[in-house]
């Protein structure tokens, strides 16, 4: 898919995985090929608030609860913020990617972004920080039976599955939460839908994680915007249009051979 020399406009919805090591430069690389006219980014006013105010306060915490987790395995606090079940962590309490990506095409191009998502379900998340912050279930996730989270390689194969209508998104539409879900992501889809509707862009960008711009039941923020007929794109996509456009065409190569004898 070439998405370079504007000739692509419309609505993608960008799937990211919340804790790609290389999700801010692959989300910089994705909005400049884009070039959007506004960015949608997944994130409530009240995470951006609590993250912003409080990061400082949630890290040492951690690290405070995490060395006493971490003793009473025996184990060193380097050793024990490598544990997979882990290390993620610090990157919960960091503003997301996906922000910051915003921020800057924001700062270099005048691009604007929004913040779209409910502060309550973002309120229904930090409420249980105390608790998985705690002592007692760091130490629970050092133990060897702890349940190690997929890697993010193994994420995006699921998002890559699931768009492809090959499996489930297993996404919590269902269950004692289920309601707060699917409410989410109705707001969601009145977020796009109002800003398609009140600024007219072009080409509108939403970037968020990936279980809202797959199938889902005729639930997800995906199946909520077929109407639209939305690009459903992820995150990782970049590095092969990268690859792509780096690759000489066998037309060019044939055009650079030398003339021979």
């Amino acid at each position: 898919m070439n998405l370079l020399h504007g000739r692509f406009q419309g609505l993608f919805l960008v799937g990211t995985c919340h804790r790609d090591p290389r999700g801010l430069r692959r989300a910089n690389t994705l909005l400049d090929l884009l070039a959007p006219d506004v960015v949608l980014v997944e994130v409530s006013p009240f995470a951006v608030w609590i993250r912003s105010e409080h990061r400082r306060f949630f890290l040492e915490l951690f690290q405070k609860n995490l060395r006493a987790a971490a003793a009473a395995h025996g184990m060193s606090l380097p050793v024990a913020l490598r544990v997979p079940a882990v290390r993620h962590i610090p990157i919960q309490c960091a503003l997301p990617f996906e922000l910051r990506a915003a921020r800057r095409r924001h700062a270099l191009r005048g691009t604007p972004y929004f913040c779209v998502d409910r502060s309550d379900a973002s309120r229904l998340f930090v409420s249980d920080w105390p608790n998985w912050l705690s002592s007692n279930n760091l130490k629970s996730l050092l133990a060897s039976s702890a349940p190690v989270p997929p890697s993010v390689a193994e994420e995006y194969g699921r998002a890559r599955a699931a768009l492809a209508g090959l499996t489930s998104p297993a996404y919590r539409f269902r269950g004692p939460d289920g309601a707060v879900w699917e409410r989410r992501e109705r707001f969601l889809e009145h977020a796009v839908r109002a800003t398609l509707r009140v600024l007219a862009p072009e080409r509108l960008v939403y970037l968020g994680g990936w279980t809202h711009v797959v199938p889902n039941d005729g639930l997800s923020l995906f199946d909520r915007l077929r109407d639209l007929a939305p690009t459903s794109l992820l995150l990782d996509d970049v590095d092969r249009i990268e690859k792509a456009d780096r690759m000489p065409s066998a037309q060019g190569m044939e055009r650079s051979r030398p003339p021979q004898p």
